[in-house]
């Protein structure tokens, strides 16, 4: 039982203890009100009266602070009260009047000095104004501009003079630029050079400084030339603020840096001196000194990642110059992560250059949680490394974690990318009745005297702060060498003084140290211990017999006889009997191992053996357990089995060998190997004490379950060797791969609707396009990532298309064809394990060329997908829309054919009306009446002319009551044939004397 419970303790100590998480202080509002975000914002104002102030911005419509001493909190105070900081009392202009239920957000930003803190409330209305030359006000203004205040030891409120909005209304200056600023989000102070900043970060961005003196009058940073002519293209500046040596190890120089967020979304981190010229860091490659400065500035190259949203500094490397921390708590790892965050780790750049390179890269693990949102450093534990502090206040649904790097580990990270679950030596503090939790963070000076800092940790989703004890911890470290050995050169055995060391550090400050260390040493291979009770000892700390001073050394060995051993290998282990969970309150006494004890060592006795008598004749068999001896090496079917064995045997058929070993490489295969990793990827597996005609066996795990299409087989390599200094034989087994099984788990399905184009929607005029689309749906079921696969689609075109588009749905990749040939669409895509992906081609249609080909009978409209999952298998499938044409327009909506038949209906009337009328000879009198006319004009021009003189009255009467009439006769019949002329003749002058009528015989009778 207690080898379990020292087991436990020292894998707890592995991954580093900074904080007692079980004896936190938690600190809630007066009236335990759990919606005003208490904990939005913290500050600490150190000094004799120490105290933590902390911000509550949703304290009823204008936001509250909250202020509590140490003294206090160690006596149980564990509520707070608000401070008196009254906005009508201050003379503070504000109003309400556009927007009654504004939040002013009093406490959202906070920043504490020995004597006063400051706090502000950047969501504070009023009416600005605009200003013409002369000083007239032309404009009232109204917006949030925000307003900063400053609270002293005496607990007296003083509102910030001097700049923003009571300074544009005290020198009647134009309030434009000011609309809607909120100045105040973040505010800064640096004891060391007396300066204090509040940024205005929205809107026109701008910063204001002055001394600590809390009356003192502020300068904007716009009256910089080169912010003044670049602020325009800033969303934000300043909304995280930091400073730090950064770039000058020997010189004790200070640099400011400020986040800035440009009008693209990519953020960036500008640089200022911080000698009182707040002037901007040159960059390097800035022209002459007759010409604008060019601002050196870090810059990242993602949209949306919030990069800059968190700053912190601290001298991690230890060379003078601080690292800069910056947090980017969008930033996605790849392309299916959300909001995971990231840490980006600056440092200076080797050259003597001023400027900063990226070292470090610090991802989250978690979607959705932030990861970046709040830094800080501080050096919890005294190793003089100081301690990364990062939140991810949305992580497990919005509970909140708090993550604390090593930084020693972090300086002797050799990768440029990393996740924090990989840094072994990380705390994570989860407080599941928290919300939001690690939304602010404010290191807090030692105030148990346990020779370690505090750290106070915000949680404004539910209003808490809590307070951790920092642990001060002791550093052990284990040496343990041979000091002596007698070799027997007949037998090859060996007789060996084994020597183990433990070295304790205590810190400076415990007063008491309670810890108990446990040293085991464990022997394994070809020996024993002569004396095995001595195997296994106790170190008490607290003892009278071990005592050690503060801040002092002390080194407890013990000497092991091994006898009867040609190897062996012997690891010494140190644990805590400490109990973490057995303190349930701050305890001064209470100390860890630190993160820098070396708690294991091992230490590997060769034998030594005699010449000529070492002749080994090595040789090495392969077999994995897929194989047969009698069929040979079948292919590995993929998707068959999560792991499989290969047992390489190696036959010793010489005599002893000593420095015999095997260098094995796997290649293209995860794999677990119980040997020495090389640099080069290969294993070292030392064949100490090979006695002949023996045969020792390795055994290789490999991991099937991570395979993929990029390789075609794996391939084991042994060499072994007689002497591990000189070349050997090697050994290899290849084994293929066959894709059979998961081949058949990737599926094509397709959907593609037949459609009637019907006479309506090609007679809207309001479209010219009608839209059709088709579906590729490609199932991966299975756990096998097919990567780089290769999608082809394919389309046929034709007169009525206009053009194709395609785009896989999960993706942003998309791609559109105008061109006249066939459409032809390439893509290269990985089927991730149980995955879905839908690619779909949609096809716009012309009306008016669609309607010509509908009237000949249905058309279609066909697609291929072809899927390249191995260069000589594919899968396709092939989608088919057929449009035909469809009547549904009914008479009284077909304005061509009702204007048609109206043209037609009127001809056939019109016809009919000329025909009756003709009947009724409608047409004949009309001609009749015409000629009568005619006739009686004729007679009277004739009277005219021949009548007898006027006094002949019954003559005149007589003449002009003749009724002229023309009669048709028959034609003369000739009556003799032979007389032809005469017979004409006759007829002609019987036709001229002919009377036309008796009306006119009784006329010329008379």
């Amino acid at each position: 039982m207690l080898l379990i419970v020292s087991l436990f303790l020292l894998l707890r100590t592995s991954t580093a203890v900074f904080f007692h998480e079980k004896s936190s202080i938690v600190l809630a509002p007066a009236g335990e009100s759990n919606d005003i975000s208490f904990g939005y914002s913290l500050g600490y104002q150190g000094g004799e009266n120490a105290s933590l102030v902390i911000g509550a911005p949703l304290y009823d419509e204008t936001g509250r602070v909250y202020q509590r001493s140490v003294q206090d909190i160690l006596r149980g105070g564990t509520t707070c009260d608000p401070l008196d900081i009254d906005l009508a009392a201050l003379n503070i202009t504000y109003d309400r009047t556009l927007s009654p239920d504004q939040q002013f957000y009093l406490g959202a930003s906070i920043a504490a000095t020995e004597n006063f803190f400051v706090t502000c409330a950047p969501l504070r209305t009023a009416y600005g104004a605009y200003f013409d030359r002369e000083g007239h006000k032309t404009k009232d203004v109204f917006g949030a501009y925000g307003a900063c205040f400053t609270y002293d030891r005496s607990r007296h409120a003083h509102a910030c003079q001097g700049y923003g909005l009571e300074q544009t209304l005290q020198n009647k200056i134009s309030m434009g630029v000011y609309e809607y600023g909120s100045s105040g989000w973040s505010v800064m102070t640096d004891q060391a050079k007396d300066t204090m900043v509040i940024s205005k970060s929205f809107n026109t961005p701008d910063l204001f400084y002055s001394t600590l003196d809390p009356g003192h009058k502020y300068r904007t940073l716009s009256s910089n030339s080169s912010l003044a002519l670049e602020k325009d293209k800033f969303t934000s500046f300043g909304k995280a603020m930091a400073f730090g040596n950064y770039f000058d190890t020997e010189a004790n120089k200070t640099f400011y840096a400020f986040s800035l967020r440009y009008m693209s979304g990519k953020g960036a981190i500008a640089f200022y001196h911080s000698d009182g010229t707040w002037k901007p860091l040159k960059s390097p490659d800035s022209p002459g000194r007759h010409k604008l400065i060019k601002p050196y500035r870090i810059e990242d190259k993602h949209v949306g990642s919030m990069f800059g949203f968190s700053l912190a500094s601290a001298d991690v490397t230890g060379d003078g110059a601080a690292e800069l921390f910056v947090g980017a708590p969008a930033q996605v790892s790849d392309g299916r992560s959300a909001d995971r965050g990231a840490v980006h780790v600056y440092s200076k750049a080797k050259s003597d250059k001023q400027e900063m390179e990226l070292k470090l890269v610090i991802w989250g693990v978690k979607d959705n949680a932030r990861f970046g949102t709040t830094l800080a450093t501080n050096d919890v534990d005294g190793d003089s490394y100081p301690e990364i502090f990062v939140s991810a206040p949305f992580e497990m649904s919005g509970v909140g974690a708090l993550y604390i790097m090593c930084g020693h580990e972090v300086k002797h990270v050799k990768e440029t990318k990393i996740l924090v679950s990989e840094l072994k030596r990380t705390q994570v503090i989860k407080e599941e009745t928290h919300k939001i939790f690690g939304f602010s963070l404010q290191p807090v000076s030692d105030f148990n005297d346990n020779g370690s800092d505090e750290l106070g940790v915000g949680a404004p989703g539910n209003s808490r702060v809590s307070l951790f004890s920092g642990i001060r911890a002791i550093t052990v470290n284990v040496t343990s060498k041979i000091s002596d050995s007698v070799l027997d050169p007949v037998s090859g055995f060996s007789t060996l003084i084994f020597s183990s060391c433990v070295t304790v550090d205590l810190p400076e400050k415990p007063k008491i140290i309670t810890t108990k260390l446990i040293v085991k040493n464990v022997l394994s291979g070809n020996g024993a211990f002569n004396d095995s009770e001595d195997a296994i000892y106790e170190i008490d700390l607290a003892s009278n017999e071990h005592s050690l001073e503060v801040g002092s050394r002390k080194e407890y060995c013990r000497n092991i006889t091994i006898v009867d051993a040609s190897f062996c290998i012997v690891n010494t282990t140190v644990s805590t009997m400490e109990r973490i969970e057995d303190h349930k309150e701050f305890n001064e006494t209470w100390v860890t191992l630190s993160t820098l004890s070396e708690l294991t060592r091992s230490n590997r006795f060769e034998c030594v053996c005699p010449k000529p008598g070492c002749a080994p004749v090595l040789n090495a068999e392969l077999r994995w357990s897929g194989s047969n001896y009698n069929t040979g090496v079948p292919d590995y079917l993929i998707g068959s089995s999560k792991f499989e064995t290969v047992e390489v045997s190696i036959h010793n058929t010489g005599t002893k060998g000593c420095k015999s070993c095997a260098l094995i490489r796997v290649r293209d295969l995860d794999h677990q190997l119980q040997c020495q990793r090389e640099r080069d990827g290969q294993y070292l597996c030392p064949l100490e004490s090979f006695v002949g005609n023996t045969t020792k066996t390795i055994e290789i795990q490999l991991v099937m379950d991570t395979l993929s299409n990029q390789e075609s087989n794996f391939t084991v390599d042994v060499e072994v060797r007689q002497d591990c200094e000189e070349p050997g034989s090697v050994t290899s087994l290849t084994v293929p791969y066959d894709f059979t099984e998961v081949f058949h788990h990737v599926i094509i399905n397709g959907t593609s609707l037949d459609r009637e184009i019907a006479d309506t929607e090609i007679q809207d005029e309001s479209e010219e396009i009608i839209f059709h689309e088709q579906t590729y749906t490609i199932f991966n079921n299975q756990s096998f990532m097919w990567k780089n696969t290769l999608v082809n689609l394919t389309a046929k075109n034709k007169p009525y298309i206009q053009n194709f588009r395609v785009a896989i749905k999960q993706t942003e990749k998309y791609a559109e064809y105008n061109g006249a040939e066939d459409f032809l669409w390439g893509c290269v895509l990985n089927l991730a394990p149980y995955s879905i992906t839908k690619i779909s081609i949609s096809t716009n249609i012309l009306k008016k060329e669609l309607a010509r080909y509908l009237q000949t009978g249905n058309i279609t409209i066909p697609s291929e997908l072809v899927l390249e999952l191995l260069p000589d298998k594919t899968k396709n499938k092939m989608l088919t829309s057929v449009l035909t044409f469809k009547t549904e327009m009914t008479f009284w909506h077909n304005k061509p054919l009702i204007i048609m038949i109206s043209l037609l209906a009127a001809l056939l009337a019109l016809i009919i009306i000329t025909v009756i009328l003709y009947k009724l000879n409608f047409f004949r009198r009309k001609n009749k009446e015409k000629q009568e006319i005619r006739r009686r004009s004729i007679r009277r021009e004739s009277s005219r002319r021949h009548a007898p003189p006027a006094d002949d009255e019954t003559q005149a009467q007589t003449t002009d009551t003749v009724d002229l009439s023309v009669v048709k006769e028959e034609p003369c019949e000739p009556t003799h044939p032979t007389n032809r002329r005469q017979d004409r003749t006759s007829c002609e002058s019987n036709l001229n004397s002919a009377p036309t009528d008796n009306a006119t015989s009784g006329a010329l009778a008379q």
